[in-house]
């Protein structure tokens, strides 16, 4: 029988895709994906009871949502602040009850001061005058004499004049006079007019001897000015007495020993010394006073001023009453100072702010089973709360649990 004979491609043009298999019967040609295995699927059938099993599952776990919504969410809250009051009271101390100790000090202030009295300052007119003597060739004395002006105003010579004799009944003897007005005031400034001597006047010396200005008097007036007052005195007095103080407290507040503290009013002084170059009366503007005096400070501890304000707070605010963190003041006071026996009365201003009391076990009681609305009235109708706050996160339960010590409030003292 004859043989069968098989072409055989050579690799480089052969069919990647196909596989040459060489047999028993000769070679064949595959494919190669018919060579990949097979994956069959398998289908199975659906468990009833698997499926039922998670329903239950989810079916418990939503009745204990519910069951914890409606049986365990947590109660509403409430958060109140005490009513705040402010608490003020007084306390005498001295040295019987505070270490209080006495500092001394001696000094001089001095200072300028003005005049707030008023016056008046007068000036009278002065000015020349010539007198005229026509009644005889012999000289003339006249002592001071008044001169009268033309229109009535009267002036006076200052001084002992001799006026020369007449030469001839032409030329009369003459002499230039300083005169002043008799009265002060800006009237007596006149201008050139001529005069006449009235202790002349019904003599026929009256026409002889006569006067003649002939440039304007001038000077005359009425001032306002300053004058010291008794008052600017004491005033003057009291100011350095007030320096003096200031100055020694400053002094003694910087060489306290630790823990002591003075106040300002703690200082007695005495004036030893005063003096001034003007006195009163003095037409002056200001003037210029001076004292010296002795000065004592008292101190007190200030840890047993605190301490005692504290002790007599508690022992007089009402029981159960709380003071707030950071309130309690003291503000001590002069009440009086004794320098005869360098003894001190402080008066304590001691204030703070108080807490009223809010009886918490009354309180839940009284909210035990009431609903946010009437748990509100109730609140706001107690006089020790100040204000509250109410905290309710689900809005299904909206009462309090009626067992008083399940009930959660927050007592704010801050």
């Amino acid at each position: 029988m004859p043989k069968k004979f098989f072409d055989i491609v050579p690799p480089e043009k052969a069919n990647p895709s196909r596989l040459v298999l060489r047999s028993k019967k000769g070679f064949l040609s595959v494919e190669e994906e018919d060579l990949e295995p097979k994956v069959v699927k398998k289908t199975s059938k659906k468990n009833p009871f698997f499926i039922k099993k998670i329903h239950f599952i989810f079916g418990a776990l939503a009745l204990a949502g519910v069951a914890y919504i409606f049986f365990i969410t947590p109660p509403p809250k409430i958060e109140v602040n005490a009513k705040i009051a402010d608490v003020e009271l007084s306390a005498s101390v001295g040295g019987d009850k505070i270490s209080i100790k006495t500092f001394n000090d001696e000094r001089e202030v001095s200072g300028t001061f003005s005049s707030t009295g008023e016056a008046v300052k007068e000036a009278k007119a002065r000015g020349i005058i010539t007198v005229y003597n026509s009644a005889s060739s012999e000289p003339r004395q006249l002592i001071p004499s008044r001169f009268v002006s033309s229109d009535g105003k009267i002036f006076k010579s200052l001084k002992v004049i001799t006026i020369p004799g007449a030469k001839g009944k032409a030329t009369p003897g003459q002499a230039d006079v300083e005169v002043e007005a008799m009265e002060a005031g800006e009237s007596y400034n006149i201008g050139p007019t001529t005069f006449a001597l009235p202790a002349l006047a019904g003599s026929p010396l009256y026409t002889a001897i006569y006067a003649k200005s002939f440039s304007i008097m001038s000077g005359g007036g009425k001032t306002k000015i300053s004058q010291i007052k008794k008052e600017d005195f004491e005033s003057a007095k009291a100011s350095l007495l007030l320096s003096l103080k200031k100055n020694s407290f400053e002094y003694l507040s910087k060489n306290l020993p630790d823990g002591f503290i003075l106040i300002d009013s703690a200082i007695a002084a005495d004036i030893t010394k005063e003096e001034s170059a003007a006195k009163v009366g003095d037409k002056v503007p200001s003037f210029s006073y001076k004292i010296k005096g002795k000065c004592i400070g008292f101190a007190f501890s200030k840890s047993e001023v605190e301490s005692f304000s504290a002790n007599f707070l508690t022992e007089n605010i009402s029981k159960g009453v709380k003071i707030q963190k950071g309130t309690f003041q003291v503000f001590p006071l002069v009440e009086s100072i004794s320098k005869a026996d360098s003894k001190i009365i402080f008066s304590l201003k001691i204030k703070a702010k108080a807490l009223s009391n809010i009886n918490l076990p009354e309180l839940r009681g009284s909210l035990a089973g009431k609903t946010i609305n009437d748990s509100e009235s109730i609140l706001k109708n107690n006089s020790a709360i100040g204000d509250f706050k109410i905290t309710n996160r689900f809005f299904w339960n909206n009462n309090f649990p009626k067992d008083p010590s399940q009930i959660d409030i927050k007592l704010i003292t801050d």
